[in-house]
């Protein structure tokens, strides 16, 4: 899934969620749990 240029993952070996920078730089990290979609929604109002 793409956010303006963000990235974000599933990470099978850690089991969890990874928002990446356009440069892989790790933002943030989520347990499994995470629900990006919701995530996007608050943090991002024009999704």
């Amino acid at each position: 899934m793409n956010i303006n240029n963000l990235k974000i993952d599933f990470n099978l070996s850690k089991n969890s969620w990874e928002v990446k920078s356009p440069f892989g730089e790790i933002l943030e990290c989520f347990e499994q749990e995470f629900d990006a979609h919701e995530w996007s929604k608050q943090n991002y109002d024009y999704l």
